[in-house]
């Protein structure tokens, strides 16, 4: 099967008493998934992210938001793929288990097949593999915190 995304992205935005209720920063935007969402890797994997994970899509600090916006087509879907990896310390749905810097490449994978300019993906690549370390060491604790 060829790599990439089945079935839609289908969220919903969080309101900031929601995210406040969850003991989430209201000064983010996150998202809840409505259905399951799925990535075909190249070697065959099907990760699954469930109905109810909570997404911020890419961490972007706001300042480049007119360059890297987090809610981008290009990369929204494989960041959401990426949030939870970074979210389960690797371990997915499908019973794969990655360190950090599987995750990371296989967000950029997912932009290559979600053809995100290679500019565009590379600065972004490099940007999880500079930043993401104390992220994955202190992400969200299990994926459960993030599910509705």
């Amino acid at each position: 099967m060829k790599p990439g995304f089945y079935g839609d992205l289908d969220v919903r935005w969080l309101t900031v008493s929601e995210l406040k209720s969850r003991g989430l920063d209201p000064e983010k935007s996150c998202a809840v998934l409505l259905a399951s969402f799925y990535y075909q890797t190249e070697g065959g994997l099907l990760i699954t992210v469930p109905v109810g994970y909570i997404t911020d899509f890419a961490s972007v600090p706001r300042i480049f938001w007119s360059i890297f916006p987090p809610f981008d087509p290009y990369y929204g879907a494989p960041a959401v793929i990426h949030d939870f990896g970074y979210s389960t310390q690797g371990t997915f749905l499908c019973g794969a288990s990655f360190n950090r810097a599987a995750v990371d490449r296989l967000f950029l994978d997912a932009m290559v097949v979600q053809d995100t300019e290679r500019w565009r993906r590379d600065v972004i690549y490099r940007a999880v593999r500079l930043f993401g370390g104390s992220t994955w060491s202190a992400k969200h604790t299990r994926a459960k915190d993030w599910l509705t």
